[in-house]
């Protein structure tokens, strides 16, 4: 992500109540929220590229969807799914646990 310097100048707003707004601060917050939805938007991934980062086949992850074994999905309309890298990753760490033997013996 990449920052930058915008140049404003402040406007000053006068309210009916006698209050006074600056309109810098504003675009502060919306330049800020626009810099996290881009980068939220790195995290999401389509069908396709989930399958490629789980390193399955698309009919694989398919499979995994429709019989509730998967990782976490989202349908977004009638043929639109994403998934989140976040939950990807916490749903590889919880089959790693349910893999791993409760306890190990020392031989």
């Amino acid at each position: 992500m990449r920052a930058g310097v915008i140049k404003a100048h402040p406007f000053i707003l006068s309210l009916s109540n006698g209050g006074l707004v600056t309109l810098l601060g504003i675009y502060r917050i919306t330049i800020a929220k626009v810099n996290r939805m881009s980068a939220d938007k790195l995290d999401r991934l389509k069908a396709v590229e989930a399958a490629q980062y789980l390193r399955v086949s698309r009919s694989t992850l398919a499979k995994w969807r429709k019989s509730g074994e998967g990782p976490p999905h989202h349908h977004c309309g009638p043929r639109l799914i994403i998934y989140y890298r976040q939950e990807i990753d916490a749903w590889l760490v919880a089959c790693d646990a349910a893999d791993r033997p409760l306890s190990v013996k020392a031989r």
